[in-house]
C-alpha cells in the first residue's frame, strides 16, 4: 500500500475480490500513474500531510487522476479526499499543490472525531436517494473552499458537485458534507462497505461502465 494512504477496512478488499473486482496497489507518493487496466480508483484515508512534498512532486500520479476522472469512478475518503483538492499544508504549514479536482485548500484545524449518521440527498456514485448509513470521522484538518472559477485547469471549471448527504452526530448540528456526482464520491467520512451491500453493488455497476461522459 502507499505510505500516505493506508487507512481502510481490510475486509473491504476481500468483499470486492469475491465480487470479481481484484485490487491493484497504486502508490501516488512514488509517482506511479494509475494502472492502465484499472476500472475504478479507491483512495483510502491516511496522512497525506506527512508526504505533502512528495505527493505534490508526483506529476505523473496527479496527471493520471485528472485523466481518470470522467472515464472511471473515483472514491476517496478523508486523507484520500485531500489528494483531490487544490492544495494541502504540510506539518510545518507550507502549502503543496494536489490534483485540483475539488475546489478547496486543506489546512490544519481542530480535531473532529466520532460516529456519524448519514442520509443521502441524491442518487450518486455509491448512493441511492434516501439511503441511511453510519460512518466515522477522524481528522484534524479543515477545508477552505475556493472559487472554482479561479481554478487554473479549464476542465475543472465544468465539473459540478453536490454534497452526497446530510450528516449528524453527537454534539453536531445536521449539515451537508462531501462532494459527489455520478463519477466521484469524496468525503471526510470512513464507510464500512461490507455493512452496506448496495454500496458494493453500485460500485460494481460503476466499474462495469467505463469511459462514460457527462
Amino acid at each position: 500500500e502507499d505510505n500516505a494512504f493506508h487507512f481502510r477496512y481490510a475486509e473491504t478488499k476481500e468483499y470486492l475480490e469475491d465480487m470479481g473486482m481484484p485490487l491493484k496497489i497504486w502508490k501516488p507518493s512514488e509517482d506511479q500513474p494509475i494502472p492502465s487496466e484499472a476500472k475504478g480508483l479507491i483512495i483510502p484515508g491516511g496522512f497525506p500531510e506527512q508526504f505533502a512534498k512528495q505527493l505534490s512532486q508526483s506529476s505523473r500520479s496527479l496527471k493520471s487522476i485528472k485523466s481518470f476522472y470522467g472515464k472511471c469512478p473515483i472514491y476517496a475518503e478523508c486523507g484520500g479526499m485531500l489528494l483531490l483538492g487544490e492544495s494541502i499544508q504540510d506539518l510545518e504549514g507550507k502549502e503543496h499543490k494536489m490534483a485540483g479536482l475539488l475546489p478547496f485548500k486543506a489546512v490544519k484545524g481542530s480535531l473532529k472525531v466520532g460516529y456519524r449518521q448519514l442520509k443521502s440527498l441524491n442518487k450518486s456514485l455509491i448512493l441511492r436517494k434516501g439511503d441511511e448509513l453510519n460512518g466515522h470521522e477522524f481528522h484534524n484538518w479543515q477545508l477552505e473552499r475556493i472559487d472554482s472559477r479561479a481554478t487554473p485547469n479549464s476542465k475543472n471549471q465544468t465539473i459540478k458537485y453536490n454534497p452526497p448527504w446530510e450528516m449528524s452526530g453527537w454534539g453536531l448540528k445536521t449539515r451537508t458534507e462531501g462532494w459527489s456526482n455520478r463519477f466521484l464520491h469524496a468525503s471526510w467520512i470512513h464507510l464500512h462497505w461490507p455493512s452496506s451491500s448496495h454500496i458494493l453493488d453500485l460500485w460494481l455497476q460503476a466499474v462495469k461502465t467505463t469511459n462514460f461522459k457527462e
